[in-house]
């Protein structure tokens, strides 16, 4: 380890060697490089930004079982529900409902998918109004596709039930 003299006499030796235009050829040909690089961007106008995707383009990445992930689309989630820092993710896969799990909030989740698809009904749990098809407030059960049925874990009030239009 130097010590803090040898430090600085160190520093002032480089700064000595800038200033006196002793400096390596490496060093020279790489500000020149640089610079040259700078000028032909200046040149050549301000660098097209790519569009911003919409939410329909994201794909989640989704954890199934031991080493098993799922990819989908917002539009094949169908419910989620919050469990403390993991969201439980309802995948719609035929006529059936693959659980799957992800490591997030349900409100940083729900900033991540499509607003006009997605409603959050309560606390704990959102889900999707373009694939909703039915539900029964007594039972807190949700039918998704005329096929897909799933009961809440938390109970959602009446009035839940009758603002979605069920």
């Amino acid at each position: 380890m130097k010590s803090y003299q040898s430090q600085t006499e160190s520093k002032s030796n480089a700064e000595q060697l800038l200033t006196n235009g002793k400096e390596s050829q490496f060093f020279k040909k790489e500000t020149a490089h640089l610079f040259q690089n700078i000028t032909q961007l200046q040149k050549s106008g301000p660098v097209p930004v790519s569009p911003v995707p919409q939410y329909s383009e994201n794909i989640f990445r989704l954890f199934a079982k031991h080493f098993e992930y799922v990819y989908a689309r917002p539009s094949d989630i169908i419910m989620i529900e919050s469990c403390d820092h993991l969201v439980k993710v309802y995948v719609g896969v035929g006529e059936r409902a693959k659980l799957t799990l992800r490591h997030d909030t349900l409100k940083g989740f729900l900033s991540q998918l499509p607003p006009t698809s997605f409603l959050r009904i309560g606390r704990f749990c959102a889900i999707n109004i373009q694939r909703l098809t039915g539900g029964n407030c007594n039972e807190q059960i949700f039918e998704f596709d005329f096929k897909i049925s799933i009961k809440l874990k938390h109970s959602v009030s009446h009035s839940v039930f009758s603002g979605i239009g069920i």
